[in-house]
Formats: C-alpha cells, structure tokens, sequence
C-alpha cells in the first residue's frame, strides 16, 4: 500500500472541499452520512453539505506539527528539551571544545535564540536554542560571534558528536595505562 503524503492529504482535502460546494450529487454522496460523524450535526443541519464536505476534509488533511505533536510517547517539546540537556552535558564534559553565541558568524540570529557548538574531531557540531530557559545550561565559552557555518547537516553533526566517544574511550584507556 503507498503511504500518502502530507501534500497528497492536503490536495485530497482541497479537491474534496472544492467538490462539495459543486457537485449536485453531494446529497445522494453523503446520504446516511451524518449519522456516521454527528447524529446531533444531521437534525441542526440536514441537507447543509459543504458542513459534511468540511468534516470529511479535517479527518483527511494533516494536523499542523507543533511543540505539542506527540509521536505517541514524547511531543516535540519534551524531546527538544531532551536533546538540549544531553547536548549540554557533552558541552560540560568537552569545555574547551565548546562555545555559545547570540550571534551568528555574519552577526544575524533568529529572534530569542543563540547558537552553542562543539568542535569534533570530524568538524563542528552546532544546534540553536532558545536564550531562555537554555543559555545558563551551557557551560563554555562566549563568542561575539559563531564561527562560519561549514554546511554540516542534522545528520553530520550527530555523526561527528558520535567521534567525541573515541576521545572520551582512549582517556579512559590512558587512565588505565592504555592495557585495554
């Protein structure tokens, strides 16, 4: 079976919007219908389809992602916060490969946000936050300015974040006089 996507749900809700406020043949389409989605909506509003049209639209169309959208388990606010306490324990246990700015490279920054990074063996890794309730959460240096963007991507910075493991696995072996 093909997965439809967002797009495909908002075209099919636009034609079917479309479609009811024309089609003749709405009242024959829909017949038995309100019983289905609101019993109480039929007897306020018999024979009104453009309603029933609306109402079959909003269960196809996507609901808008917001902070509150959940996968089920965790909405997105909860894993971003997630993901800026384990980013800012790394910052914590690399201090002197970190830094946080309020400013990007060319001086710009998006409204209440700063940028913190690390420097990895593999290139920097960056993300941006909110100043508040974050800024104090990153303990590192203060830049005036981020260093220029390189290009990395999502993916890139997680993947050079994964090479501070290897700095962090030969300190270990080293404390132990690298017989591991």
């Amino acid at each position: 079976m093909r997965q439809i996507s967002d797009e495909d749900r908002r075209e099919i809700a636009k034609e079917l919007r479309e479609q009811f406020y024309c089609c003749r043949y709405a009242e024959e389409f829909t017949e038995g219908l309100y019983d289905v989605f609101s019993p109480v909506h039929y007897e306020l509003n018999r024979g009104c389809y453009p309603d029933l049209a609306e109402c079959l639209a909003d269960y196809v169309e996507p609901a808008p992602v917001t902070g509150s959208t959940s996968d089920g388990y965790h909405t997105f606010d909860e894993l971003y916060h997630h993901r800026a306490v384990l980013f800012s324990v790394i910052v914590a246990m690399f201090r002197g490969r970190s830094w946080k700015s309020l400013h990007h490279h060319d001086g710009m920054m998006y409204d209440g946000m700063f940028i913190v990074g690390i420097d990895t063996p593999a290139g920097p890794a960056t993300y941006h936050y909110d100043v508040e309730p974050y800024w104090d959460m990153f303990p590192c240096e203060v830049l005036d300015r981020a260093p220029e963007w390189d290009g990395h991507t999502p993916d890139d910075a997680i993947e050079r974040i994964g090479t501070l493991r290897d700095i962090l696995q030969a300190e270990v072996k080293a404390e132990k006089g690298g017989d591991e």
